[in-house]
């Protein structure tokens, strides 16, 4: 993403941020996806901590990544303002661009979404997708803390997403690769819009430069 991007030439300052992956956690953090969540708010908090020191503007970051970096970048945006594990408070953000985010961590979601949808049961320490498909009810609240569209509020959020996919717009069909497939942002971005949260999705890569201008202005 930062390549596709070219940021520094466009002026950005960049951290990229190390995270502990959900199976280095899966037998000391539950669930286990919340490690990586904490490990990427933490560090952005740490930043604006620091933002005089670095040189930071804290009232212009975004944040940006691909896939579970997609998910994290998402996930934070929907929770500033909270208290983290460290005591840290999670930054408001200005701005999320992210390529092919996983939006939905609910497994009946997903397949509804996604009919071969098989993502996500290591998130919560599971062995299989059937097998987090018979637990979801039981954990529904914990899935609902770290799943992007279940966190969607029009009273709290104030971002700006943009949201890119490889893929053709397709729902309710089985894909290739479903782990990544367009129906996480169409739906995201059709939530978004019924709660008048302003959400961009481009799908086609010609459109994507145009896409990069209209997130400069917005910073």
């Amino acid at each position: 993403m930062i390549k596709l991007f070219k940021l520094r030439d466009y002026g950005f300052n960049i951290a990229a941020v190390s995270y502990r992956f959900t199976q280095e956690v899966k037998h000391k953090v539950y669930p286990p996806v919340k490690a990586p969540m904490q490990d990427c708010a933490n560090a952005l908090a740490l930043i604006v901590e620091k933002a005089q020191e670095l040189g930071v503007d804290t009232s212009r970051i975004s944040l940006t990544g691909g896939s579970a970096g997609a998910c994290s970048s998402l996930w934070i945006a929907l929770n500033a303002g909270k208290k983290l594990d460290s005591g840290r408070i999670i930054p408001k953000v200005k701005m999320v661009s992210v390529i092919v985010p996983q939006t939905s961590l609910d497994p009946v979601q997903m397949r509804d979404w996604i009919p071969n949808s098989k993502y996500g049961a290591h998130a919560f320490n599971l062995g299989g997708f059937n097998e987090f498909v018979k637990k979801r009810n039981s954990i529904l609240s914990t899935i609902n803390e770290y799943s992007p569209y279940a966190l969607l509020s029009p009273e709290k959020n104030k971002t700006k997403f943009y949201i890119f996919n490889k893929y053709k717009p397709c729902v309710n069909k089985k894909v290739k690769d479903p782990t990544h497939a367009s129906a996480f942002c169409i739906k995201f971005k059709e939530k978004c819009d019924d709660m008048k949260i302003p959400c961009e999705t481009i799908f086609v890569k010609d459109d994507w430069n145009a896409s990069i201008e209209n997130m400069k202005k917005n910073l």
